[in-house]
């Protein structure tokens, strides 16, 4: 009768410590917070003179830098990777299926992605990829289930034809710095479901997701904008989520939106979550909000606590978790995001710690009971 108490105190401990455990990575990764940074009018997110300009309005550089391309313009411009590789910052360069003929943009259809029509000009990025030669994270055709997007939009399985001809041409064309990183915006009146979108586990490096607080009568938290969608990309792919865009629109509530999204609901709730870039750019004369981060002090004091803290590369501990916190949304307990690769400068990467001390101390009082009731523990 004693053994058999033992043997089930055992297990109460053994269950114990391994939820301390899982647990513990959420407050241990790191998380790559980047930015679309366009403090003006005049816009070039990856160039010098921009990351610079972040530098000295947030006290460092960002992990990564979001940008924009159209397929007929150069991947990387000259003089750009450099400036990249000696600040320490990642690129993620979005790709969109657009050209300008007559000095007009037009989108570019699946069909003609998957059938060949523009190898040449996606071989000249898979080599401009290849000669930057630092990791390089790259958003082909973003938001692909939205009808904003018809050209990409319409059919599932052709533009699953279209990425997966891009991604092989950068593979071979040997540009194995670029990782892929397929990006849905959550789903809403005026999408479809992306499941029909995703090319498959072989064909990306990263899952991701774009989402807005549009503020107002539609203000939403961090999780009401993503939960939904992070659940069912999580379902879909074991990758870990790249946060392609987000932001908040300007208001009151900004700064405590900022603080509740990257130091609660990130770390506590999406832990598959491995980098967040913020949209950080005023389209408020185009209908939309302006998306900036410094529309008002206290968001930029926001921005700049959020970076000092240890999950997005700071010193600083987050803050206690408060009680009443939903929990986590939709992923297994063991799986934590893997960071993507950083060209290094002030955003070292950081591993998971190891076992807490209490875990040490339940490890040793179960093995201690384990002898005492005869039971065996490990090999």
């Amino acid at each position: 009768m004693f053994a058999g108490f033992l043997a089930t105190l055992l297990a109460v401990l053994a269950v114990w410590a391994s939820e301390l455990a899982a647990a513990a990575p959420a407050a241990a990764r790191t998380v790559q917070l980047g930015a679309y940074y366009c403090p003006t009018d005049s816009c070039d997110a990856t160039s010098a003179g921009t990351l610079d300009a972040y530098r000295e309005r947030f006290g460092r550089y960002p992990a990564i830098a979001l940008n924009f391309r159209d397929l007929d313009q150069p991947l990387v411009y000259p003089g750009e990777g450099e400036g990249l590789r000696s600040r320490g910052v990642t690129p993620m360069l979005t790709v969109e299926p657009v050209v300008t003929r007559k000095g007009r943009e037009e989108e570019i259809p699946n069909a003609a992605i998957a059938g060949g029509r523009y190898d040449t000009e996606i071989e000249a990025d898979a080599r401009a990829a290849k000669r930057f030669g630092a990791p390089l994270l790259l958003r082909y055709a973003q938001e692909m289930n939205a009808s904003w997007f018809p050209g990409r939009s319409a059919d599932g399985s052709e533009f699953v034809a279209a990425w997966r001809r891009y991604v092989t041409i950068f593979r071979r064309e040997g540009a194995d710095n670029a990782a892929f990183v397929w990006t849905p915006i959550v789903e809403g009146t005026a999408t479809k479901p992306f499941a029909a979108f995703f090319p498959g586990e072989e064909f990306v490096d990263y899952v991701g997701l774009d989402g807005y607080n549009w503020g107002g009568e539609s203000r939403r938290s961090f999780g009401e904008v993503f939960a939904g969608g992070y659940a069912r990309v999580t379902a879909l792919s074991s990758k870990s989520v790249v946060i392609g865009e987000t932001a908040s629109a300007p208001g009151p509530e900004k700064a405590a939106w900022i603080r509740d999204a990257f130091l609660r609901e990130i770390p506590h709730r999406f832990p598959a979550i491995a980098a967040v870039a913020w949209f950080s750019k005023d389209l408020s004369q185009e209908g939309q909000r302006d998306w900036r981060i410094e529309t008002s002090p206290d968001a930029v004091a926001a921005w700049r606590e959020v970076l000092g803290t240890t999950p997005y590369g700071g010193d600083e501990p987050l803050p206690p978790e408060q009680v009443g916190t939903p929990p986590r949304v939709g992923t297994p307990p063991e799986r934590v995001a893997k960071p993507p690769e950083s060209g290094g400068g002030d955003q070292a990467r950081r591993r998971p710690h190891g076992p807490t001390p209490l875990q040490l101390l339940l490890l040793d009082v179960a093995l201690w009971l384990g002898r005492l009731a005869g039971v065996s523990l490990g090999h």
